[in-house]
């Protein structure tokens, strides 16, 4: 019931580790809110797998129009 957490949590770190300290307070940001939704839907495998593309997604393109 649970054994997916733990790789949802090495996804956010290894994303941390990816996007280096510039967008490290973004990625925990996103990281609380993935959870939360990512908790709310757990028994929707598809929703789960969509949120996580979203999240995913508007992280990269908030963190790279701040480059701009």
């Amino acid at each position: 019931m649970n054994d997916s957490y733990p790789r949802d949590i090495s996804y956010n770190q290894t994303e941390n580790a990816l996007f280096g300290s510039g967008g490290q307070l973004i990625c925990l940001l996103n990281h609380v809110i993935s959870t939360i939704y990512l908790f709310l839907t757990k028994h929707l495998l598809i929703g789960k797998y969509f949120l996580g593309r979203v999240w995913f997604y508007m992280d990269n393109l908030f963190i790279y129009r701040n480059m701009m």
